[in-house]
């Protein structure tokens, strides 16, 4: 009930008081109707942003006992707008959050950046921590995916491909 609550009291501000979006995007109707469809959809939209090249994304989170799936529609001139990227996780007890796999189509857009911010605020609000592996890839993709880590404030463990954040023991990068 309180996802459902959320979206409808954005919808409204957005339907209402929409001075400071309407401004900002090309096809204003056309934004509220993706917004409306992944509102109707169940899921619970977390953010709306503009990534590095000022294209706007929605940032909305599929709920479910223990995944937590977190999709990023990046808004075009067309209806319904597709995800663009995910993050897919699993909740392991009380204690921690297990990454299992983040894809985005578009890099370096800020779109992972924008979802790995969304699963630290699920992770601060209910204190665990997060952890994952990465796969040993080619050389290339390897310290990508490390800077992204080390960029979120996660401790990298190069060796052992393994990642880990909590809210108190970020790393410094």
């Amino acid at each position: 009930m309180f996802k459902r609550n959320k979206n409808k009291e954005l919808i409204n501000k957005l339907v209402y008081d929409n001075s400071f979006l309407v401004d900002k995007c090309d096809n204003y109707e056309m934004f509220i109707g993706n917004i409306r469809s992944v509102a109707r959809s169940g899921n619970q939209i977390l953010e709306l942003a503009l990534t590095k090249d000022k294209e706007w994304v929605i940032i909305h989170q599929c709920i479910s006992k223990n995944l937590i799936s977190i999709y990023a529609n990046l808004y075009y001139e067309s209806y319904p707008s597709k995800y663009t990227a995910f993050l897919y996780a699993s909740k392991l007890g009380d204690t921690r959050i297990h990454i299992q796999d983040i894809d985005g189509h578009k890099n370096n857009k800020g779109i992972g950046s924008l979802m790995m911010n969304a699963l630290k605020v699920i992770a601060e609000r209910e204190e665990l921590v997060i952890d994952g592996t990465f796969a040993p890839s080619d050389p290339a993709y390897r310290e990508r995916v490390i800077h992204f880590y080390k960029k979120h404030g996660f401790r990298v463990d190069e060796e052992r491909c393994t990642i880990l954040w909590h809210l108190h023991e970020q790393s410094e990068e």
